[in-house]
C-alpha cells in the first residue's frame, strides 16, 4: 500500500526517466525532462486562473518545448520524434492540459514549417520555437466538429491578392492568448474549390474571440469560439491550398 506521503506522479517520473550512465541522451532533452520533473515535484504554479501559467509557457518556451522538431535556424531544438516522445509523455503523466497545450502548438509551428512559405516561416517561427508566440489551431466548426467536409467556413475571392474570410471555430485552445491562428477554410467560388489553410495574424481586423467555454476537463486550455467577420486573407498567408476534401480529422 502506498504511503500518503508518496507521490504517484513523482514515483512515476523517477521510475520513467531514471537516466541510465551507459546510455546516451541529448543534453538539450535531458535538460528539458529534468526541469519538468522539477517542477512537477515543486509547489509551481502550473495553471492560473483556468490558463497554462504564462511562466510555465516563459521558462518552457526557452529550453525549447515549443520547437522540439523545429531546426535551429528558427530557434527550435531540433530533436527526434523518439526524444519528443519522451517529453510528451512526461508532460502528460504531470498535467494533460500541459501535454495537450505543447500538442497544439507542435501542429500550428509544424503546419507552417512544413508547408508555409520562408517569408512565413521566418515571420512566425522564432517567436513560436520559444513561446513567445502562441498558436490557435482553428479547424472545428459548430456543426462540423473536426469533420472538413462540413467545413461552414468559406473564402470569397476579393482581388487577385485576397480573399474574405466568414465563419467561426469553437473549441478553441489558446485562442485567448494567441499572436496567430491556423485556419481552414472553403472556397466559394466558381473558379475555385477545395479547402485552404492560412495563418491569421491575432491582431486581424474582424475576429472576435468569444467568451471561455465551460468544460469538464482540461480547464486550463482555456477553449474559446472565435468568429471572423470579413477578415481579408493575404495570398501570401496561405499554409496549404486549395486540398481537395477527400479526409476526415475525428
Amino acid at each position: 500500500m502506498r504511503s500518503p506521503k508518496e507521490n504517484p506522479v513523482e514515483e512515476y517520473i523517477n521510475k520513467k526517466y531514471q537516466v541510465n550512465n551507459e546510455i546516451q541522451i541529448n543534453p538539450k532533452v535531458k535538460t528539458l525532462l529534468d526541469w519538468l520533473k522539477l517542477t512537477a515535484k515543486s509547489d509551481y504554479e502550473l495553471i492560473k486562473n483556468k490558463e497554462i501559467s504564462k511562466q510555465f509557457i516563459y521558462q518552457s518556451g526557452k529550453l525549447g518545448l515549443f520547437g522540439m522538431q523545429i531546426p535551429r535556424e528558427f530557434n527550435g531544438i531540433d530533436i527526434s520524434v523518439s526524444e519528443t516522445a519522451q517529453i510528451i509523455e512526461q508532460l502528460a503523466a504531470i498535467d494533460i492540459t500541459l501535454d495537450s497545450f505543447t500538442i497544439l502548438q507542435y501542429s500550428c509551428s509544424h503546419s507552417i514549417f512544413k508547408h508555409a512559405s520562408s517569408e512565413i516561416k521566418q515571420e512566425y517561427l522564432p517567436k513560436m520555437s520559444t513561446g513567445e508566440m502562441i498558436g490557435c489551431f482553428a479547424l472545428s466548426e459548430p456543426a462540423a466538429g473536426s469533420n472538413p467536409r462540413g467545413m461552414e467556413s468559406t473564402l470569397t475571392k476579393r482581388d487577385n491578392d485576397s480573399w474574405i474570410l466568414n465563419g467561426s471555430k469553437c473549441w478553441l485552445g489558446g485562442a485567448s492568448i494567441a499572436g496567430v491562428f491556423i485556419v481552414f477554410a472553403k472556397h466559394q467560388s466558381d473558379d475555385q474549390s477545395g479547402i485552404s489553410c492560412f495563418v491569421i495574424p491575432a491582431s486581424a481586423s474582424g475576429m472576435d474571440v468569444g467568451d471561455e467555454q465551460n468544460n469538464l476537463g482540461v480547464q486550463g486550455l482555456n477553449l474559446r469560439t472565435v468568429t471572423f467577420n470579413n477578415v481579408v486573407v493575404k495570398n501570401t498567408y496561405y499554409i496549404y491550398k486549395k486540398c481537395n476534401i477527400t479526409f476526415r480529422i475525428i
